[in-house]
């Protein structure tokens, strides 16, 4: 999916992208009321999921939901992780391997 390779760059080198994740991480500590993470994520990549149904390319037994929801925590999870243990230095690697082993992982 072109989307996360560009995110995955976004979390890589933009400033902005990079507070945001701190943001969300430390959002129990923010006073206030705050969108809910990660929603429009799974919203926007179940459509995308639901088109690769449609096109007979999603194996059988998995759902567009589900899958989208498996690749939102996939992708936050290792975008986090890569950060607290190298800086971001890693992410793209990591980044290879979940779009191997999650991504190929949906093809029919």
């Amino acid at each position: 999916m072109t989307v996360l390779d560009r995110v995955t760059r976004a979390f890589r080198d933009d400033i902005v992208v990079q507070a945001g994740a701190r943001l969300q991480v430390e959002r129990s500590l923010i006073n206030g009321d705050l969108p809910k993470p990660y929603v429009g994520w799974e919203d926007y990549l179940t459509g995308l999921v639901e088109a690769i149904d449609e096109a007979g390319e999603l194996r059988p037994g998995i759902t567009p939901r589900g899958a989208a929801r498996v690749l939102v925590a996939a992708f936050f999870g290792m975008q986090h992780i890569s950060d607290v243990l190298a800086r971001r230095a890693d992410l793209t690697e990591r980044y290879g391997e979940l779009r191997h082993v999650v991504l190929e992982g949906l093809r029919a």
